[in-house]
């Protein structure tokens, strides 16, 4: 308090309430494997009462899990940040429970609010505590009784690592490079790698570019992530 009272002045109301949430159940399941995963949310999906939110960490698996779910006569859509003119008519259908889940990104913020939605299952490990905090708490805000669970995958950190390195480039003007050689020439390919060093650990990004069939444009983009 103090900290902001120097930048926000010495005439502030400090309000305390209670972040207890009796109402919401917190469950944390580690399936490894992708298709463990998808197979228990087929399962368990078809079962929960109720409505609710699918979180993954990337489109790809959005769209990957709705389509497994539609597969399995589960009413589900994909809701990401390319899902574009329908966001409007995707989140209108989960506030009147016209689908049983919405499988979203980060995408679905802050700006959605459904104060009977009973459950959030969280695909893989959001990135951040604060990231998983906002979006379980989404859950059970009007309700007696809301799940919230975690379904803890290997891909996870490979995922939240490739992120961090995107946001926080090691070197800007080889990243660029990266990006422009990727978008540029036809047939490049990237590779995703940990390397340990005792107890240091490197994430690097490895771009391959074919210029010809004897000669290779070969980019490696690495950030210390321990």
């Amino acid at each position: 308090m103090e900290d902001l009272a120097e930048v926000l002045g010495p005439h502030l109301e400090v309000l305390r309430g209670n972040l207890n949430r009796p109402s919401l159940t917190l469950q944390t399941i580690t399936l490894p494997d992708q298709a463990e995963r998808l197979a228990w949310l087929a399962e368990q999906l078809a079962t929960l009462q109720g409505h609710g939110i699918i979180y993954t960490l990337t489109v790809r698996d959005a769209n990957m899990v709705a389509s497994w779910l539609k597969s399995r006569g589960l009413r589900v859509e994909a809701y990401t940040g390319e899902t574009g003119d329908r966001r409007p008519e995707f989140e209108q259908a989960l506030l009147h429970n016209q689908v049983k889940a919405l499988v979203a990104t980060s995408a679905l913020g802050m700006g959605f609010d459904k104060p009977d939605l009973a459950f959030v299952i969280h695909y893989q490990m959001p990135g951040s505590v604060v990231a998983y905090y906002q979006q379980v708490g989404r859950a059970g805000r009007a309700l007696e009784s809301a799940y919230g669970i975690l379904l803890s995958g290997k891909e996870e950190t490979e995922i939240t690592d490739w992120s961090s390195i995107m946001l926080f480039p090691p070197d800007g003007k080889s990243m660029r490079l990266f990006m422009r050689l990727n978008m540029s020439l036809p047939g490049c390919r990237y590779l995703l790698m940990k390397l340990l060093f005792g107890k240091r650990s490197l994430f690097c990004v490895v771009l391959i570019c074919p210029l010809s069939p004897d000669f290779s444009v070969l980019l490696v983009v690495c950030r210390n992530i321990r």
